[in-house]
């Protein structure tokens, strides 16, 4: 019984892992799509390996889906906990441009780039970490009947039911 339920969470725990590496993926092309529009129309630069370091937290939780589904999901969850992480600091991003210094994803090469805009990127990057985020959610609602049992013990069955009434 329990590999025919292992079995059945499998697809679920892959999909939704491979949802979360999906979303790393796309934070990691956006740097290639363009973060920023230039005020002189130069180029800017990214350092492209570092902007892949969102694919990890997906290449683990399939790894572990493939595994075992629940690893998967518990991953998957954890992913999307970075994924709120990643959001709320890539706001950002196409909010306050000319404040924050990314190289991950954008450099300047010209003295005159500034002022920058936002470009596509930018929002492709914020699409990734919100994905993220659905993902993890949708990890930790099918990852919650499994961790929650209706045989666990109850509170009272550990610390005894209400005392006497007086």
């Amino acid at each position: 019984p329990d590999l025919a339920a292992e079995t059945a969470q499998r697809r679920p725990a892959l999909v939704l892992s491979t949802l979360l590496l999906v979303a790393g993926v796309l934070a990691g092309l956006s740097p290639i799509v363009g973060i920023v529009r230039t005020a002189d129309g130069s180029p800017v630069t990214a350092s492209m390996p570092a902007a892949f370091v969102a694919v990890l937290p997906g290449v683990l939780a399939v790894v572990l889906a493939v595994r075992r589904p629940s690893w998967g999901l518990a991953a998957t969850a954890g992913g999307g906990i970075v994924g709120l992480a990643r959001l709320v600091a890539d706001l950002a991003v196409v909010t306050e441009l000319d404040r924050i210094s990314r190289p991950e994803l954008f450099a300047e090469t010209t003295d005159r780039a500034r002022p920058f805009g936002p470009g596509a990127g930018g929002w492709v990057l914020l699409l990734a970490d919100l994905l993220m985020l659905v993902a993890g959610v949708l990890a930790a609602t099918r990852l919650a009947p499994l961790v929650f049992s209706s045989t666990d013990p109850r509170p009272d069955d550990l610390f005894g039911g209400p005392g006497p009434s007086a």
